[in-house]
């Protein structure tokens, strides 16, 4: 108790400082339990401040969480307390601690925030309302003092008063009400100019002028200039520029605020040049916004007014962009420099937004308008984006290119540069690989450009990407992992599949740089600093040459030669920690009391008491089961026998599964005085033995870990978070036990120093947890193109590479050979939704492993009978062009699949095959020999109606007059 007490005399001291206004009140109404208990919302929140003025900071809250429900229906208490004393309840955060329990002091701290939160939409409510702000704002056209007393309401309404006083200039014609509106943008705050410089875009030339005047008169107008929603410049540069004749005193205006604001070199300034310039601030993504997400005003034109949305920082940067340099075309609709400001923005976001995917699909509306664009400004723009590596952009314009079979992308200028579709096949992106690829082979040239073996290359390795699986809607990513140590590398991957991401576990370097080169289906590579044939540093230098790699995020495993053994108190408290993560007991743990304001406070101590007793009794009952279930797991663990080790063993147990219970319990002297008073105890007899702080060498056993590895695999998702959670609370230097950790901080050096030299590779310890790992591949993924590619995308990309590579076998585009990409053609027919294209390939493939891959697929029973026929064609085919090369065993099979096959269509296709395959000379005489002879069959007679006369007449012939 001595602790509590100490609390709340500090807490009082704080409270006595910083709410002294609190303390300044008229005498405090009796409070509950001298009495009737408080009623009214307005009762019960005296009674709370009541009791904050005596130290009684745990039952205040509790007051508080029933002034909260009080007050939920009821706007009316929260604004009459606010009347003379408008900071009351925030004045309720000054109170640091309302009660040693950690789950009752978050409570009160909440239910404080949602008091104060309900206040402020009180007022907004009531100093928002539409009705109210109207009345106010046709009162700034009538006496002085009306005027000056509406000016201070509608000051505090905020951006509220925005569209309304929009809507009165719009339609009313009265000059003083028009003059007090326009006077009062001069005094409203920062976050109504926004909606103003929004209402600009469908008011009257004489409206903007006035609005424009009163902006710049506000005693903050330069500083209004350094937010991107404040900024009027670029509405002076547009205005000051129009050749409206009946704007011309807008546009005077303008172009004098212009002088004063820059000087008088602004009259040679085109207005076009300086709104792209204004633009491309937010293109290069320097604008400053006031937060994000931010409010963002727009004109309806509907409406006949503005209206607010929510919209974030990159969104902000969008509109404005677009919308100055929509502003700028409109001075010079040939201005270069602005259409490429808006197709490199616009491009950009539109691929970001489609998660790297198909840009015609993303955005047809802005396909629509790159259409329009000229070769030359779309291949500049991507040339320049090649150079600086801004993959969204070069990705974008890839595909519109490719997509218009462009011949300046894939021919070049002729000036000895490579092509940008050429130069696009080094780019470290798969997708733009592949987009470049396509990009040659739909451009009418010739296979002169010195790539066809990369096209291929791209093509086979696009073409590699496996089958979705069923649960593929939820996978991150791909990760390929190179770990030989199979404990290290199956707890890895397990991390990674709680992440979300599928795993390819390989054991060398050589096997990882194999895998590499066949597929471009990976999102992450995570290496363990052993990795052999190559070593580690030749590897990375490797990976960094490659462009098949494509700036994938690496992540280094800084594992030590010889992990330093994890003592046995620490792997104890892991074991306590899975135990109580295990529970299966159903014995319920009261809460910590909570004051009911609602009883007589002649309960409080006896509810107080009988709660704490309740809880005491709870908490030690699952102890006994926890403790009892911990030991029998310990003998079982094999452990040797001394004495000195009994010692620790029987302090250390009952210890840790205290810890355990209360990083899942609450446990103080306040809630449960029993369990918290032997916890001290025991903690104290502990601690005032050095020795059992030092651990006991030679204590080792490998079936205890091997346990512990069983018991944490075995656990679900939900156990497993439960475990996290409860281990992150554990103080264990507060047991008087040392952190445990493998890392090598003198190895993690040396590897952050090899990773300084080769750039996107990040150094992490061994020792990692999900939640760690999930912010190292975060980190170590700072471009959205490196992110993990979405499965669809992947796969789609499968079929364009099969597609083209059946195409190229078929020789619709020559001077290229298909035959490297065989083994992923092959490897495509196991596919159904791939094998129609690889089936085509194929069949112009001269290998014995061709066709016998073929042959396999029209053997196949399972496989759709589509796919079954096409196989079968393409095997006569490949037979009749490069005769038999299908081995004996494999043919032996031929005759009993013909005779088995249920499909009509099948057997007759498998029958032309055997015989291609193993028929001789003398066939055709043997099968006639043993055709059965049609026996003669007899026609029957057509029957004969049963009445004649329903028999049908022949019609009458009408004779020639």
């Amino acid at each position: 108790m001595g602790l509590r007490t100490t609390t709340l005399a500090l807490t009082w001291a704080v409270c006595g400082l910083a709410c002294a206004p609190l303390a300044a009140q008229p005498p405090a109404a009796p409070r509950p339990g001298a009495g009737d208990a408080p009623k009214t919302p307005a009762e019960i929140f005296r009674a709370a401040r009541d009791h904050i003025r005596e130290g009684r900071f745990d039952v205040a809250a509790e007051a508080l969480k029933a002034f909260l429900a009080a007050t939920a229906n009821s706007d009316a208490d929260l604004l009459k307390l606010q009347e003379n004393e408008p900071t009351v309840f925030l004045k309720l955060r000054n109170v640091p601690v309302w009660s040693d329990e950690p789950q009752a002091q978050a409570e009160a701290k909440k239910t404080v925030e949602a008091i104060i939160a309900r206040a402020e939409e009180a007022n907004k409510k009531f100093y928002r309302d539409p009705k109210r702000i109207e009345k106010f704002v046709r009162n700034l056209g009538a006496t002085y003092e009306e005027r000056v007393y509406a000016e201070d309401q509608l000051k505090k309404s905020g951006d509220a008063v925005v569209p309304i006083m929009v809507e009165l200039l719009r339609t009313i014609p009265d000059y003083d009400t028009r003059t007090g509106i326009l006077g009062l943008i001069t005094k409203l705050g920062r976050d109504t100019v926004p909606g103003f410089l929004a209402a600009t875009d469908g008011l009257s030339e004489d409206i903007k002028l006035g609005i424009f005047r009163a902006i710049a008169s506000r005693p903050d107008a330069l500083g209004l200039t350094t937010d991107a929603d404040t900024d009027f410049v670029p509405f002076l540069w547009y205005y000051a520029s129009a050749r409206n004749n009946d704007a011309r005193a807008l546009q005077a205006f303008c172009a004098d605020l212009l002088v004063k604001l820059i000087g008088p070199k602004s009259a040679q300034r085109p207005a076009e040049a300086e709104l792209t310039r204004i633009a491309s601030t937010f293109v290069a993504r320097t604008e400053r916004f006031p937060s994000d997400p931010f409010k963002l005003w727009t004109w309806d034109a509907g409406k006949l007014n503005v209206v607010e949305n929510t919209a974030n920082k990159s969104q902000g940067e969008e509109y404005y962009a677009v919308r100055y340099l929509r502003w700028a075309l409109e001075r010079d609709q040939n201005y270069i420099p602005a259409q490429e400001q808006f197709v490199t923005l616009t491009v950009e976001r539109a691929v970001e937004r489609a998660r790297f995917g198909d840009l015609a699909q993303a955005d047809p509306n802005l396909y629509r308008v790159l259409s329009a664009a000229s070769s030359d400004l779309l291949v500049g723009l991507l040339d320049r984006g090649l150079t600086a590596g801004r993959t969204p952009l070069v990705l974008g314009l890839t595909q519109m290119l490719a997509s218009r079979s462009d011949k300046l992308a894939a021919a070049g200028a002729g000036s000895g540069k490579p092509s940008v579709f050429v130069r696009g096949l080094d780019y470290p992106d798969p997708r733009v690989q592949l987009a470049a690829a396509v990009g040659l082979l739909r451009a009418p040239i010739p296979a002169t450009h010195g790539k066809t073996a990369r096209v291929i290359e791209i093509l086979r390795r696009a073409a590699a990407s496996e089958a979705l699986p069923p649960e593929a809607g939820k996978e991150v990513g791909r990760a390929l992992v190179v770990d030989s140590n199979d404990i290290r590398a199956n707890r890895l991957t397990d991390y990674l599949h709680q992440i979300g991401y599928r795993t390819e576990r390989l054991l060398s370097s050589r096997e990882l740089l194999r895998r590499v080169a066949g597929a471009s289906d990976f999102d992450l590579l995570v290496i363990d600093r052993h990795a052999v044939n190559p070593e580690l540093q030749d590897l990375l230098v490797q990976l960094r040459a490659d462009t098949n790699n494509a700036r994938r995020p690496v992540l280094v495993v800084a594992s030590t030669d010889k992990p330093n053994p994890i003592p046995l108190v620490n792997q104890l408290l892991r074991l306590a920690l899975l135990v109580a993560a295990t529970e299966t007991s159903d014995i319920k743990v009261l809460p910590p009391f909570a004051f009911d304001p609602t009883k007589p406070d002649t309960n409080l101590t006896e509810d107080r008491a009988r709660v704490r007793k309740l809880r005491d009794a709870q908490l030690q009952e699952l102890f006994d089961l926890r403790l009892a279930r911990l030991t029998r797991l310990v003998h079982a663990a094999d452990l040797p026998q001394s004495d000195d080790l009994q010692g620790r063993l029987t302090l250390r147990l009952p210890q840790l599964t205290y810890a355990a219970l209360a990083a899942e319990y609450p446990i103080t002297a306040d809630s449960a005085p029993d369990i918290a008073k032997r916890i001290e105890t025991l903690n104290q007899a502990i601690l005032s033995q050095p020795k059992l702080a030092r651990g006991l060498p030679g204590v080792q056993s490998e079936t205890l870990g091997k346990l512990i590895e069983t018991l944490y695999g075995a656990l679900d998702a939900g156990r497993r978070q439960h475990f996290e959670q409860i281990a992150a609370r554990v103080n264990v230097e507060a047991l008087g036990i040392q952190p445990a950790t493998s890392r090598d901080p003198e190895l993690e050096e040396q590897l952050a120093k090899l990773a300084r030299f080769l750039p996107g590779l990040k150094v992490i310890p061994e020792a990692f947890t999900v939640v760690g790992l999930s912010d190292d591949i975060a980190a170590a993924a700072p471009d959205p193109a490196q992110l993990p590619r979405d499965p669809a995308e992947k796969r789609k990309a499968a079929k364009i590479g099969v597609e083209w590579l059946r195409r190229l076998a078929l020789g619709e585009v020559p001077g290229y050979d298909v035959r490297p990409a065989e083994p992923a053609l092959r490897e495509a027919t196991r596919d159904d939704e791939l094998a129609d294209g690889a089936l085509d390939a194929l069949a112009k493939i001269q290998t014995a492993e061709a066709q016998q891959d073929i042959l396999s697929v029209a053997l196949n029973v399972t496989r759709p009978i589509p796919i079954r026929v096409k196989a079968a064609d393409r095997v006569v085919q490949h037979i009749q062009t490069f005769g038999k090369l299908i081995p004996p065993n494999q043919a032996l099979g031929l005759s009993k699949a013909a005779e088995e096959d249920a499909n009509i269509e099948m057997k007759a296709r498998l029958l032309v095959i055997q015989e291609l395959i193993v028929g001789k000379p003398g066939d055709l005489g043997a099968l006639i020999s043993k055709y059965p002879v049609p026996a003669p069959q007899v026609m029957p007679a057509a029957p004969m109606p049963k009445d004649p006369a329903a028999a049908p007449q022949p019609a009458p012939v009408e004779k020639d007059k």
